[in-house]
């Protein structure tokens, strides 16, 4: 999520020079890239959601894992997801969410992006000249599939901009899956837990489509 500071000059520029380093360009064209990674496998590649189980208006596109997880507290979250997952991704321009599949033999990856995430409760990020102080908090959603948990990961920046991304983590039967969604402002819950149900359900082998209502991206208080 990043929501733009009121105020002109250098607080402009860093929110639009944080935006580009998620990827969430407004306007632009997605860059598509293929499912997987090395050591990943086809069948698992056609449990990943595709373009007509997502909401009108996301295209295709994918956010480098260096990208999703910011600041050397996230040494451990980005070498799990690094190899051996099958992923994908979609953009609407206004946000973005990738999710990543596993199969069990990758338990211990999965256990240690969890682990991380529910350890690293302070990190520093640096954009620029400037150093910002992240926090991850527990978020409260749903519980889906097999078992699950979720954490909002914010950077603040002397109140210039806020960056945060929720991530969902999933096992559902045998496969073991994230869920990443980054925003312009405050995510919806009822978004990312109707995204992570209708992951889950495809990972699952259940029949699926487009979740009902998931197209609104925030919510309306601040």
């Amino acid at each position: 999520m990043f929501r733009g500071a009121r105020g002109p000059g250098v607080s402009t520029r860093l929110v639009i020079g944080a935006f580009l380093v998620a990827g969430v360009v407004w306007g632009a064209a997605p860059t598509v890239a293929s499912a997987g990674t090395p050591g990943g496998t086809p069948a698992l590649a056609t449990k990943l959601l595709s373009a007509a189980e997502v909401p009108a208006g996301w295209k295709s596109t994918f956010i480098p894992t260096s990208e999703v997880f910011h600041g050397s507290c996230f040494q451990a979250a980005r070498s799990a997801l690094k190899k051996g997952w099958e992923r994908t991704g979609f953009t609407n321009h206004k946000a973005s969410f990738d999710e990543y599949l596993a199969p069990a033999s990758k338990s211990a990856k999965w256990r240690s992006l969890s682990h991380n995430l529910a350890t690293c409760k302070k990190f520093h990020y640096s954009l620029g000249k400037h150093t910002l102080t992240g926090v991850v908090k527990t978020l409260q959603l749903p519980p889906v599939g097999t078992a699950s948990s979720a954490y909002t990961v914010g950077v603040v920046g002397n109140a210039i901009f806020t960056l945060v991304d929720d991530v969902v983590l999933f096992q559902a039967h045998t496969e073991l899956g994230v869920l990443t969604f980054v925003t312009v402002s405050k995510p919806n819950p009822t978004t990312v837990a109707a995204l992570a149900r209708t992951a889950v359900a495809k990972a699952e082998g259940q029949p699926v489509s487009a979740p009902a209502g998931s197209g609104a991206t925030t919510t309306t208080t601040s």
